[in-house]
């Protein structure tokens, strides 16, 4: 299931520090275009076919951020495209993820268990109060 090695060994250090300067931009309330997610999220499953071990942090951190603001986007009222875009884009790593771990669960499995612990925790935290105070 993996792709031949690049020829240039620089490429996958490139699109992990993209993919890592994405997710810290999710994080600080950028306001990303569909197409933009979209780009990324399809950067971020050639790294994980390509470079697994090496890209995994970095895909899953991107991951959290676009949850974070997909999350976002709903708690304050929002919709539209990026919403939808970022539901969709979650909806199939997550697909992708459960297919992993069923390949491979000793490789895939912990990891992916703990990132989604990980992050249900951590939008719990961040947007409860929101949604309190919004209902």
């Amino acid at each position: 299931m993996s792709s031949p090695p690049s020829s240039d060994a620089s490429a996958p250090l490139g699109g992990l520090q993209s993919l890592l300067s994405a997710a810290a931009a999710l994080s600080s309330s950028s306001s990303p275009s569909s197409s933009s997610l979209r780009s990324l999220s399809e950067s971020s499953a050639d790294l994980l076919r390509s470079q697994p071990s090496a890209a995994r942090d970095a895909v899953l951190a991107f991951h959290s951020a676009l949850a974070d603001l997909s999350v976002e986007i709903h708690v304050n009222g929002g919709g539209g495209g990026v919403a939808k875009t970022a539901e969709a884009l979650l909806g199939q790593f997550v697909a992708d993820g459960k297919a992993r771990v069923e390949e491979d669960a000793p490789a895939w499995a912990p990891g992916m268990a703990q990132w989604a612990l990980a992050v249900l925790g951590e939008l719990s935290t961040k947007h409860t109060a929101k949604v309190r105070t919004n209902n």
